[in-house]
């Protein structure tokens, strides 16, 4: 019998899309990620000021988001990222109530990167978890493969996430249009939000 054939980078694009019908939600969705990140790294560490930084580059079409989170090990990645519709929301939640805490995880990693996928062409994820000695770079072009090599371009705890924008959306490597989404969607994060590297956003 025949097989119907499926795209799966068509897949992708319309999964996301249908769940995003905003295009600007990414920077919501990968933004919560990062709170997410940073509050159970403080599970370990509640002294730590959380701290999120984008940057954007016109020239390149990129934008990326970086957090001083948990960061992730090989196992989280292939968990979170190589797994549509896996999230560690659930997982997060439970470690968060083991340790006593009362906070609201409010981002779904492996869902939220689906997000970026209505924008972009590329994504990449530099991660180093806490107490582990090697990074990790993870890219994916929309499709079913996917390339995970270690890393040495993160020294330190936290993870990067790097979205390189399709044609139809380059407005996204503007860095005011990017505080106005910022303004838009995350007023009501504890965390300051830098943006290229000129301090935290008045939000």
């Amino acid at each position: 019998m025949p097989k119907m054939k499926t795209s799966f980078t068509g897949l992708v694009k319309l999964l996301a899309k249908s769940l995003y019908p905003e295009p600007d939600v990414f920077i919501r969705e990968l933004i919560q990620n990062a709170h997410d990140s940073i509050k159970l790294r403080q599970i370990e560490t509640p002294d730590l000021a959380g701290r999120i930084e984008i940057f954007t580059d016109s020239a390149r079409s990129t934008i990326s988001f970086e957090d001083n989170g948990r960061g992730m090990d090989k196992t989280d990645i292939e968990e979170l990222l190589s797994t549509i519709g896996r999230s560690g929301t659930g997982e997060a939640k439970q470690a968060l109530k083991d340790a006593n805490q009362v906070v609201e995880t409010i981002g779904q990693f492996g869902i939220g990167l689906l997000s970026a996928f209505v924008v972009a062409d590329k994504i990449e994820v530099f991660t180093k978890k806490a107490h582990d000695t090697q990074a990790w770079h993870w890219t994916n072009h929309g499709g079913e493969d996917y390339e995970l090599a270690s890393s040495d371009a993160m020294q330190t705890t936290g993870t990067k996430v790097v979205v390189s924008l399709g044609k139809k959306h380059q407005q996204y490597g503007d860095e005011k249009t990017i505080k106005e989404a910022i303004r838009k969607y995350a007023d009501f994060l504890p965390f300051r939000i830098d943006v290229n590297g000129n301090g935290p956003i008045g939000i």
